[in-house]
Order: structure tokens, then sequence, then C-alpha cells
């Protein structure tokens, strides 16, 4: 019986401490986000740089170019975008600080943490 209640507690808390936890991890791993998202957006406009003369050496050979490779780009390039702009936002709200200047912004931090972490998953 101690057994099956302990299970319970366990699963109870795990699915209530998780949620609680998920905030402040994207408030302690802020500058890991940015660099993580900087990292990958820079491995995939090499991998676009690649792919860009590849098609271009085809497109000179008189070779069609498939659609799945054409949308791959156009993929591509929205994702650059975005996350040039969640990197930019974030630069220019680097500097806003609450409480008249001694804390950064903790919501800020947390918001463009999160969204970091989401892009370049």
């Amino acid at each position: 019986m101690v057994e099956i209640v302990i299970s319970v507690a366990a699963k109870i808390s795990e699915y209530l401490v998780a949620p609680m936890i998920l905030p402040f991890t994207y408030l302690c791993n802020y500058k890991s986000n940015f660099e993580n998202l900087k990292n990958e957006i820079g491995k995939l406009r090499v991998a676009r740089e690649s792919v860009l003369h590849r098609v271009d050496d085809a497109k000179r050979n008189g070779e069609d170019i498939e659609q799945k490779v054409e949308k791959w780009l156009s993929d591509v390039d929205k994702i650059m975008d975005a996350a040039g702009q969640i990197i930019e936002d974030e630069e220019r709200a680097k500097n806003s600080r609450c409480f008249r200047g001694l804390c950064p912004n903790l919501t800020t931090c947390y918001q463009f943490s999160k969204k970091a972490a989401k892009e370049w998953w």
C-alpha cells in the first residue's frame, strides 16, 4: 500500500514540478540559448550557400531544379529572417532594465530566451 502511495505521489510531483521548473530554465540558459541559436543559424547559412552553389551549377548545365529544393531554400530564408529578427530584438532590448537599472528585466529575458530556444530546436 505504501509503495502505491509513493509511486502516485512521485508521478503527481513529476507533473507538477516540471512545468514550474521550465520557466526558470529559460532564465538560467538565457545566454546559451542565444549562442545555440546563433551557431545553428551559422550552420544553416553555410548549408544554404552550398545548396545555392549547387543550384547555380545545375542551372548553368541546363538541369531542372526540383520543387522540394526551391521550397527548402524559401523555408530556410524564412527561418533565417525569423531568427535574425529575434536576435535583433534581443540586442535592442538587452539594455532594458528594471528597478532603475539595478537588474536585468527578467520578463524580457524570459521571453527572448524562450523564443530563441524554440527557434533552434
